[in-house]
């Protein structure tokens, strides 16, 4: 966050000043720190949408460019002009980027030397009141495969559907050493717009929640990815607004009547509500959440991660698919309820501050919580870390 926020501020300093020297028809000036400008905007960029090493590298890269790119504008006006530099502004031009670039560096440096000189057991997560870890910057070996440890692959299953009348695909992941003769927790995690059933594994979901497991003592799991394209082609590519609605609203129907009952039969799991979980980003948000208070008797744990529209409101873009928020007494409420965003989502980012605010006003007990980023894998990352550590906090 203060590197984005440090990068920003030289970037708007930075075409500021470009501005002024263009007006004052200071050309080269003008252009140099225009580029410059430019470049650290792209760098600012860099540290949102990207992610964990591939931010620090890009973000590095770029750091180093915008540096050579000052250093040669400044050079070609000295020689051009014969302009002799106060030492202090020579300090900044070399002080300013070898701070930019040991920024850049931190969270690579931190990531290499917890995963690989085996310090990942002794670093502790750092909490807010609220339990919630809101940055996970200093402990960015959680969705890292750790030296030591061992990580089971996906498997693949295929389900027959009573609503396509047909088999569909899913992806499971059991636990390491997986026993037959033993129950496991499971938890159903739901794709967003555009995925399938391995669209969670490429943001390392398995491994997230299985160092959860290893490093904090988070309960062992069956993870169960279905594909909620429900539809001939097990895709909504290319068809349109309508379509893909249909496709992703008959989940439920296909969830609770088909793939769940063929999960408790095929994989040693618990079938009651304190064992189960349902969690997704984005429409996978929207479904889990619709899914959870239809069946208030089957889940317990849900996790609802930048969710389109779920309830109906006055704007929905998606059509609702809960007319309001209630809790059914019979079954007890939920052991953990967890709704969270990035703080910078500008793609639906408002339905979950709506959605905090009418749980509160319907009195539900919920976790809410939001983080910097935009509508993109780290908020779901963090997320998914989060809802782990509250399941563990809250299942017997």
């Amino acid at each position: 966050m203060v590197r984005f926020v440090v990068t920003v501020a030289l970037a708007i300093l930075s075409l500021a000043g470009g501005i002024v020297f263009r007006i004052k028809k200071k050309k080269l000036a003008g252009t140099m720190f225009i580029v410059t400008g430019i470049e650290l905007c792209l760098c600012a960029a860099a540290i949102v949408m990207l992610d964990g090493v591939f931010e620090n590298i890009a973000a590095l890269f770029l750091y180093v460019i915008t540096a050579i790119t000052a250093l040669v504008f400044a050079i070609k006006i000295k020689i051009k002009f014969k302009v002799r530099f106060p030492k202090t502004v020579k300090k900044i031009l070399l002080i300013v980027p070898a701070a930019a670039v040991i920024l850049a560096g931190v969270g690579y440096g931190v990531r290499f030397t917890t995963i690989y000189a085996g310090m990942a057991e002794n670093i502790k997560p750092v909490t807010g009141k609220d339990g919630i870890s809101h940055s996970l910057y200093f402990n960015c070996f959680y969705k890292d495969r750790i030296p030591g440890y061992t990580y089971s692959e996906a498997i693949d299953i295929e389900y027959y559907s009573e609503v396509m009348g047909k088999l569909r695909p899913a992806k499971v992941v059991l636990p390491e050493n997986y026993d037959e003769n033993k129950k496991y927790p499971v938890l159903y995690l739901l794709h967003g717009l555009g995925g399938n059933e391995i669209t969670w594994l490429h943001k390392n979901a398995d491994v997230i929640i299985k160092n959860t497991h290893y490093l904090y003592n988070c309960p062992e799991m069956v993870i169960v990815m279905p594909n909620s394209n429900v539809n001939e082609n097990n895709s909504t590519s290319g068809m349109s607004y309508a379509k893909t609605c249909e496709a992703f609203d008959r989940t439920e129907e296909d969830l609770i009547g088909s793939l769940m009952p063929y999960v408790n039969e095929h994989f040693s799991v618990y079938t009651d509500k304190k064992h189960t979980a349902i969690a997704g980003n984005s429409m996978g948000a929207r479904n889990s959440m619709a899914i959870a208070f239809h069946n208030q008797d089957k889940f317990d744990y849900v996790g609802v991660f930048s969710a389109a529209d779920v309830i109906k409101g006055d704007n929905n873009y998606f059509p609702p698919l809960l007319d309001e928020l209630k809790i059914d007494d019979r079954f007890g409420g939920f052991g953990t309820l967890m709704v969270m965003v990035g703080r910078e989502d500008y793609i639906c980012g408002d339905v979950s501050y709506d959605l905090d605010k009418k749980l509160d006003e319907a009195g539900i007990e919920h976790v809410f919580y939001d983080v910097f980023g935009v509508h993109h894998n780290p908020v779901w990352q963090n997320g998914l870390y989060n809802f782990m550590i509250k399941i563990r906090d809250n299942m017997d």
